[in-house]
């Protein structure tokens, strides 16, 4: 406390002074620390879900499927998991087999050089999930 704000002998002459004035202040001092300390925690939590730590702790499944132009015959292509690094290439018959997929719902990105498809898939952790057939969009203009 400053000496500026210090009590002065006049200010005792009627007894102590009142200290609510002070158990006012630190008890906004600790509800503002509280809040802080609350506040800090929400957003360590929210980054730590965010992380591929969390990812690792939720498990990992494989997704497996059959990719086919729009005609129905077997193509190659590339599946990418929307949000990570994982990709995977068809086999020439259009099988494929991605390992190692976070658990949860997962958007899947199905290319090849004339179009594509998003295709939304639920992975369970240990299991492997097989989405069937997956036909690609042609997006190349026809003549």
């Amino acid at each position: 406390m400053p000496f500026d704000e210090s009590p002065s002998l006049n200010d005792f002459r009627r007894g102590t002074p009142d200290s609510s004035d002070i158990y006012t202040r630190r008890r906004r001092q600790m509800m503002l620390g509280g809040l802080l300390l609350l506040l800090l925690l929400v957003l360590a939590t929210m980054n730590f879900l965010q992380s591929s730590l969390a990812d690792e702790l939720g498990g990992r499944g494989e997704v497996v499927g059959l990719i086919v132009d729009e005609r129905g015959n077997p193509t190659q292509a590339e599946i990418y998991v929307i949000g990570t690094d994982l990709i995977a290439s068809t086999s020439g018959e259009g099988v494929f087999s991605l390992p190692d997929v976070p658990a949860g719902v997962q958007k899947l990105a199905v290319v090849d050089d004339n179009g594509g498809v998003e295709y939304e898939v639920t992975v369970v952790a240990g299991d492997t999930v097989d989405i069937g057939q997956v036909a690609l969009v042609n997006v190349t203009p026809q003549p």
